[in-house]
């Protein structure tokens, strides 16, 4: 992956971090986020993870600060698979 993203650890963890969020599990959601938060600065999947788990949190300034690096990588790479985040 790009700036030394490990692609399979982010593909796998950012939808497993989802499905936990959904259910209710934040410590494991937020075990799991962990591991990508590394490359949130740089891959739009890792960083729309964060934001979700810092909505699930309710930590409102660490969610705006991810939602402005979230927009800045989708601005960079038009190209991202990354699905939108509502």
């Amino acid at each position: 992956g790009h700036f030394g993203v490990p692609e399979d650890l982010v593909a796998a963890a950012a939808p497993y971090v989802t499905a936990l969020i959904d259910a209710s599990r934040l410590d494991d959601a937020r075990a799991i986020a962990g591991r990508i938060a590394p490359w949130a600065d740089v891959d739009a999947r890792a960083a729309s993870t964060q934001l979700q788990l810092f909505r699930a949190m309710g930590q409102d300034d660490a969610a705006r600060k991810a939602q402005s690096t979230l927009q800045r990588l989708k601005a960079d790479r038009p190209s991202t698979a990354a699905p939108d985040v509502r």
